[in-house]
């Protein structure tokens, strides 16, 4: 009988806390301006970080324990890793390949010390002969406050692994060259059963 009514005083509870937490982040949304500010800087140092190919510019901002994933999936920790990350991403692109971001930043959700931000990026891929990729991905990212600096602590970067460009591209790729070898064999087994009918033709 007494865990009945615990578990109804939970189910009438839990709403209500969900709606009290909802209420304290709309507030949070409302207020820290300066803050905001300081992330809305953040987003702008990252965009000109990438259209620029330097790393560096964004090093002020990664925490020491810094880690995050990025939009091929793979795990990258400290602001080493992310510059051995942008270096394979150069590597695969080419001498004088570039990837250009746009970022959009929806509003920060702030509690004491740590910043929950998301939004998306638009991005343009070129590699060296001339190929250009487009594709957008989905990001969020946490911040924390260290004196009057905010730094990023974890990051999440996803991209559609279906419908995206690089994808599309390797696969007709792969359906020209499917096509090529099947060509190529077709007219080996032509020619071949071509040979075959002579030298079975009756004198």
């Amino acid at each position: 009988m007494g865990d009945r009514k615990t578990e109804g005083h939970m189910k009438l509870y839990f709403p209500l806390a969900l709606s009290l937490l909802f209420a304290a982040a709309v507030f949070a949304q409302e207020d820290h301006p300066e803050d905001r500010t300081i992330l809305r800087n953040l987003k702008d140092t990252y965009e000109k970080a990438v259209n620029e190919a330097n790393a560096e510019l964004i090093a002020p901002y990664i925490a020491d324990d810094f880690s995050g994933v990025v939009a091929t999936n793979v795990q990258v920790s400290g602001l080493t890793g992310l510059k051995d990350y942008w270096k394979q991403i150069q590597d695969l692109l080419g001498p004088g390949g570039k990837v250009k971001t746009s970022v959009s930043f929806e509003p920060s959700l702030i509690s004491g010390d740590f910043a929950v931000s998301h939004g998306t990026s638009d991005n343009t891929a070129t590699t060296s002969a001339g190929q250009t990729y487009h594709y957008t991905t989905y990001w969020t990212a946490l911040s924390r406050k260290t004196g009057n600096d905010w730094k990023l602590v974890r990051i999440h970067d996803s991209i559609d692994p279906i419908n995206n460009e690089f994808v599309n591209s390797f696969s007709q790729l792969r359906a020209v060259k499917y096509a090529a070898i099947s060509g190529v064999a077709a007219l080996i087994a032509g020619v071949v059963i071509g040979r075959i009918t002579k030298r079975t033709k009756p004198a």
